[in-house]
């Protein structure tokens, strides 16, 4: 079934804290077992039944980057079957002040008169679309607003305040220890009414922010808002320790939004392409796969190399013995013989010399700075032979070094003739 809704997902910031893989291209469009994220946020809600979708970027790089990957939607429609296809738009070249700001814009460009869903590009979760919409227009109300139970620190969201009818009283934003109203946080996933559009003409230039702005106005003028309780996954994905459990929750079916392409057996996602050049090693015991792995097309595999609960990308090289647990190999990336990867994350182009670890067991160097324990090397970084990397390290090529320092995020851990290392602070 067709849903009368148009979604419109909001795109931006640089995606420093994922660096160095958004050092080459924008965070929505890092591949997330085959897919760029957003397209795999695309994925599960046109299976649901969404066939209008916006696409809300500023600026020119990432729009000309998603306008490129996306089009007009055909190729999408293809791949999926959707009968009828899907449509994707752009917003033009308009500078917004930020998500309000640009889903105003939206609206009024594009004359949108029905329901809106409104979601961030670079999150992935686990929604049941047409029970929040049921569930948002039976409330009536203006606004319904995805929320998470949440245990832990709740410091880095905005923490909604319910009655027992779930209508929303308040926004918290980023409370202290103890001052939370609860523990269901914001998700960014929204749902407005075609009346949205109205109070945003009334709130002017005061309309910046979602989050920030509009609905502090909503429920300060008491417009009804409600909350609906997302139960299943949702992440945002700013850290590689986000990104690397979102992939291997998808390889190992905590959630399952989508399709993770051709099976050859139980927790195997193999193309067949390689599959065709690594099938006989595999059933003589000369390559093991220990599931879930997915690998990508044209990717060339060494006898004595273990794979165990991996994603690999397409055209990739893996040299003899090596082996790879818990980690991501990026589509073009060469890695060579005896290498051992674990709980690591290696970028597209990537070359691993032989004999290298990248390890986040190791031991940890360094005591301060983030909890995030994933090794990162980033694309077209080329590493030496027999290199160690552990926990919180990331390495660059040397030309970006400053770009990195510049973030105010991460601190030098020093340098060699091709790559800058470093750690987040």
């Amino acid at each position: 079934m067709v849903l009368d809704l148009t979604v419109i997902a909001t795109v931006g910031g640089e995606g420093t804290r994922l660096y160095p893989l958004t050092l080459d291209k924008p965070k929505c469009l890092i591949n997330l077992v085959g897919r760029a994220i957003v397209a795999r946020t695309f994925e599960s809600l046109a299976l649901q039944g969404c066939r209008d979708f916006i696409i809300a970027s500023k600026g020119a790089e990432i729009t000309q980057r998603l306008k490129e990957y996306f089009k007009d939607g055909a190729g999408f429609s293809a791949r999926l079957k959707l009968d009828p296809p899907a449509l994707f738009r752009y917003q033009n070249n308009y500078l917004d002040k930020g998500s309000a700001d640009s889903l105003r814009h939206n609206l009024e460009r594009y004359d949108i008169k029905n329901d809106i869903l409104v979601i961030a590009g670079d999150s992935v979760f686990e929604l049941p679309l047409q029970e929040m919409l049921e569930y948002h227009r039976q409330k009536g109300g203006i606004a319904t607003i995805g929320l998470k139970r949440i245990e832990g620190d709740l410091s880095p969201f905005g923490v909604a305040k319910v009655n027992e009818q779930m209508r929303i009283e308040k926004f918290v934003e980023k409370p202290q220890p103890g001052q939370a109203p609860s523990n269901l946080v914001n998700t960014a996933i929204y749902l407005f009414s075609p009346e949205i559009r109205e109070v945003l003409r009334k709130m002017g230039d005061k309309a910046k922010d979602i989050g920030g702005d509009l609905l502090p106005y909503l429920a300060e003028n008491r417009y009804p808002m409600y909350g609906f309780e997302i139960k299943g996954y949702w992440t945002d994905i700013g850290f590689p320790e986000s990104y690397l459990n979102t992939v291997q929750a998808l390889l190992h079916q905590t959630f399952k939004p989508f399709s993770l392409g051709e099976s050859v057996g139980e927790g195997l996602w193999i193309h067949h392409s390689t599959w065709e050049a690594i099938k006989k090693k595999v059933e003589r015991g000369r390559i093991v796969l220990k599931p879930p792995v997915k690998i990508g097309a044209d990717c060339r595999i060494g006898e004595g190399v273990v794979i165990e609960s991996s994603f690999v990308g397409d055209c990739v090289e893996i040299g003899d013995n090596s082996h790879l647990l818990g980690s991501v190999v990026l589509d073009f990336a060469n890695i060579g013989r005896n290498v051992r990867l674990n709980g690591a994350i290696v970028g597209e182009y990537a070359e691993i010399g032989e004999g290298s670890i990248i390890d986040r067991s190791l031991p940890v160097e360094f005591a301060s700075g983030t909890p995030d324990m994933v090794p990162v090397v980033g694309g077209n970084v080329s590493i030496f032979e027999r290199s160690v990397l552990g926990p919180k390290k990331r390495v660059c090529r040397l030309r970006d070094s400053m770009r990195v320092l510049v973030t105010g995020r991460f601190k030098e851990l020093g340098y060699d003739s091709r790559n800058f290392y470093f750690m987040e602070i």
